[in-house]
């Protein structure tokens, strides 16, 4: 097994306290042209799976047979703060279609945001609701996925269900192998997620960024459009990946325990991350760098201010460190 390299270290006053080793794959023409530790190592795709979850509502006409915005379809991929915004869109999609959201398997957590935090308070609500978990509206994905295949929505979450057999299968195509090479495994939210070489999700997110390119109105060209052009339901506020697709042509999906993924429609290229502890402010300084490597952001751009060395801070709001990158992709 090869040994991952550190990609970031963070930084109490002069001594490094954590090291943060991972890998990173970049791919175009369906070839690593880019790499840093083990690619083929089995990464679990958590939530940077969601854009292909929602394929079979796409390709089943679930646009017009459920009249779905491009809002409703960035929701329905996405891992949101819980705010308003997203549990009034999750609530209206599901609620149209005559859906009250008891189906919801996913369970509750707190949500990601403080805004939302806040917005619980102001409604006196006790506890958050299925609604605020990150993953409800992939959960609101799949339930109207099992309206459009008349598939009972009792256990839509197990994997012996059509539906998730139906996505299994669309995930094996997308990566061109077959059922068994995949490590299906559950996610936090209850339905089966996948394992699969690191580089193989860095093909994925490559078609999704090819797909976007050629604006050939295909399926993936769809979800990829999208997430671009609702980066806050795709997030939220605050969020790395509503900051820097407001502001630029990309596209950025994290994933629980350090997993991270970009779409780069302009050079057809796919990229995809993994930080062996997990760690979700290691992974956005890794794919904030990576972009600032490959030249598409700036030393001064706001977003790198802010993600690219991304600081620390006691309790009482002093500064007490910051997590810095130690790697160098070559040849990007």
């Amino acid at each position: 097994m090869k040994i991952n390299p550190p990609l970031i270290h963070v930084i109490r006053g002069k001594t490094i306290e954590e090291v943060h080793r991972g890998s990173i794959a970049v791919s175009l023409n369906g070839r690593t042209i880019a790499s840093l530790g083990d690619v083929n190592s089995i990464t679990i795709m958590r939530s940077t799976a969601k854009p292909f979850q929602i394929l079979p509502l796409i390709e089943g006409n679930g646009i017009s047979k459920f009249n779905l915005t491009q809002s409703d379809i960035s929701v329905m991929v996405s891992s949101h703060n819980g705010e308003n915004r997203h549990i009034e869109r999750i609530k209206n999609i599901l609620s149209r279609n005559g859906i009250d959201g008891s189906e919801l398997f996913c369970g509750i957590h707190m949500p990601y945001s403080i805004h939302a935090l806040q917005e619980i308070m102001q409604a006196n609500l006790a506890l958050p609701t299925p609604f605020h978990n990150n993953c409800s509206g992939k959960h609101a994905g799949m339930l109207l996925t099992c309206l459009l295949k008349k598939f009972e929505l009792k256990n839509y979450w197990n994997i012996a269900h059509p539906l998730q057999k139906i996505i299994l299968n669309v995930i094996a195509n997308i990566l061109d192998c077959h059922v068994s090479e995949i490590y299906v495994s559950l996610d936090g939210c209850g339905v089966p997620t996948f394992g699969i070489p690191l580089y193989k999700l860095a093909i994925a997110y490559e078609k999704l960024a090819t797909s976007v390119s050629a604006n050939d109105n295909s399926h993936l060209a769809l979800i990829g459009g999208a997430m671009m052009f609702d980066p806050f339901m795709l997030a939220g506020t605050e969020r790395i990946e509503t900051e820097v697709m407001n502001k630029y042509k990309y596209i950025l999906k994290s994933g629980s325990s350090g997993v991270f993924t970009m779409a780069l429609p302009d050079k057809k290229i796919g990229i995809a991350l993994k930080m062996e502890s997990g760690s979700e402010d290691a992974s956005e300084v890794v794919a904030i760098n990576i972009l600032y490597q490959m030249g598409l952001i700036s030393e001064s751009d706001d977003v790198y201010l802010k993600y690219g060395h991304k600081e620390t801070f006691t309790c009482t709001n002093f500064r007490s460190g910051s997590y810095e990158p130690v790697f160098s992709l070559k040849n990007i």
